[in-house]
């Protein structure tokens, strides 16, 4: 009677935990809880996959994707398969089942394949940085290199 007393304890505490905390729970007791065969991993699944991302440099862009439970692991990002530090222009955010990086006036360096990994999961996606064209000719080059070339044409015709 005592033993199913204390049973019936046990199952109200857990029921009052967290799914967090149990988890917890059961990552520091596996010793103790390994014969316990109904104790299973979720399956975590990406809900939320980045999108494409094209942005003229000097700009900023984020990059979100949401699992579908919390867990404690540590995502890793990288872009063009260099791990991504965070930095003065780009910020790493975990909040909860939500993971996001922020990239801030980006750079044609920037541009390629971004790739968000945790555990098992992975998603990936690409970053497009246009340049700005520099006019290099402005007029008053422009008109200098006409007339050089109106000059060149003249004296090649022996006018």
């Amino acid at each position: 009677m005592i033993y199913r007393m204390i049973e019936e304890g046990l199952a109200n505490i857990l029921m009052k935990l967290t799914l967090k905390h149990f988890l917890r729970y059961v990552n520091c007791n596996k010793a103790a809880l390994s014969s316990m065969s109904y104790c299973t991993d979720l399956h975590i699944t990406i809900v939320q996959r980045m999108k494409t991302t094209s942005l003229l440099e000097g700009e900023n862009c984020t990059f979100d994707c949401h699992l579908s439970h919390d867990i404690d692991d540590e995502p890793s990002w990288t872009i063009n398969g260099q791990v991504v530090v965070t930095n003065s222009r780009i910020q790493v955010i975990n909040n909860g089942r939500k993971y996001k990086m922020t990239i801030r006036d980006a750079m044609l360096t920037d541009a390629g394949d971004v790739v968000f990994t945790i555990r098992d999961l992975s998603c990936r996606t690409m970053l497009f940085v246009k340049g700005e064209y520099l006019n290099v000719l402005d007029k008053v080059t422009l008109k200098k290199c006409v007339f050089i070339l109106f000059l060149s044409m003249i004296f090649d015709r022996g006018i």
